[in-house]
């Protein structure tokens, strides 16, 4: 059995409730991972709904409704191809190991979250249709709901005499651990003007890529272990849409399935959630708002999960096209439970994020920009592009 198989469970935990998890005796070390968790799962996509703090359940009119509300594709008049990027981080953690009754634990003394570089994360094509008051649309997408590279430092100034067996030299452990989580999918959205529901039917894989070398003081770098598990499974996002008879107000209600792949294989899920949004439009401004629940996860230790978003657009006409200017704030709480029970009071975490997002369009493309800064170190940057033919 490794000698990091407390730090990887906590690690993986994070990744797959887009939470975190934690063990009990390192209370500081588990509340990084909790907030470095939110980086490494998306908390949603496209830069104009980021740029609204993600409040784009009951506006979900361009191809990026395939995630947020695939029955607002029906809303679009004329085909599109979107491409969304994003900062990716990896995680570089840095610490101890400490020993208890020859049982090994890592305690984390300091991480650096590096911004990393754009990355596609997501893309859709959708075409639209409309029949007299009847309207449909058929599309498809590219989705990377997760990725995470972590690089772990670990000292051991002491070595383990007892444990393994044969005896552990003082050194340093490196770790390197790379999990992505990708799906294609395809999507159907039909209805009128005033109500309308859609599926996203999506085909996901997940897979875990993790190597252990240790370096014995003033020894030579010796690999220890190095492991990949994979899984594929499928996921459902089914969405309802309605709209006032004048078009300002809106409503949207989504339910997102668990994720495809099989935790029991990978040590990784990601949890299903229903979402309501409310959006309502005055003049060339758009406000709007959401709330999303997540099921608990007992596997994981995880429940009491819920995200809170709001946002604005304000659009002005130009000679050549338009220009969006765009706000928002999302809110996500944690509640996870130790591991042990009985010997460490639940965890609580919360994550506030602001976003703020430009955007420019012409007849047939269309080129925005989000930032998000949150609590804990949090930042990413997210860029679109939308072409209509």
């Amino acid at each position: 059995m490794m000698r990091r198989t407390l730090f990887t469970v906590v690690v993986l935990a994070v990744v797959a409730a887009v939470l975190s998890s934690g063990a009990g005796a390192q209370e500081a070390a588990e509340r990084q991972f909790i907030i470095m968790g939110f980086g490494v799962m998306n908390p949603g996509f496209g830069a104009r709904a980021m740029g609204m703090g993600g409040a784009f359940v009951a506006v979900a009119d361009d191809a990026t409704a395939t995630y947020w509300n695939p029955a607002g594709l029906a809303q679009l008049e004329q085909p599109e191809l979107s491409l969304v990027a994003a900062t990716i981080p990896t995680l570089q953690m840095y610490g101890y190991w400490t020993w208890y009754d020859d049982y090994a634990l890592s305690s984390l003394t300091s991480s650096e979250l590096n911004r990393g570089d754009l990355e596609i994360q997501y893309a859709s094509v959708v075409w639209p249709r409309r029949t007299g008051d009847r309207k449909s649309a058929l599309g498809f997408s590219f989705t990377k709901d997760g990725k995470l590279e972590i690089v772990q430092t670990i000292v051991d100034p002491y070595g383990s005499p007892d444990w393994p067996n044969t005896g552990w030299p003082p050194g340093t452990d490196e770790f390197e651990d790379r999990l992505t989580y990708t799906s294609y999918g395809l999507a159907y959205a039909q209805g009128t003007d005033e109500l309308m529901w859609g599926l996203h039917l999506r085909q996901s894989s997940c897979k875990v890529d993790s190597t252990w070398v240790f370096t014995p003081t003033g020894g030579l770098p010796t690999p220890v272990e190095a492991l990949s598990v994979s899984d594929t499974g499928t996921s459902l996002i089914a969405g309802v849409l309605g709209r006032s008879e004048d078009g300002r107000n809106s409503w949207g209600l989504t339910y997102r399935s668990k994720g495809g792949a099989d935790p029991e294989a990978i040590g990784v899920e990601l949890p299903s959630s229903w979402a309501l949004g409310f959006a309502t439009r005055s003049g060339n401004a758009t406000y709007a708002c959401s709330a999303e629940w997540f099921r608990d996860i007992p596997f994981l230790g995880v429940k009491g999960v819920a995200a809170y978003r709001a946002g604005a657009e304000w659009v002005k006409g130009t000679p050549h096209g338009a220009l969006a200017l765009r706000a928002g704030l999302y809110w996500k709480g944690v509640d996870i439970l130790a591991y042990e029970v009985g010997e460490e009071p639940p965890i609580d975490e919360d994550l506030l994020v602001a976003t703020a997002g430009v955007g420019l369009s012409t007849e047939d493309w269309t080129i925005d920009g989000a930032l998000e800064i949150g609590s804990e170190d949090f930042q990413r940057l997210t860029m679109s592009v939308a072409k209509a033919f």
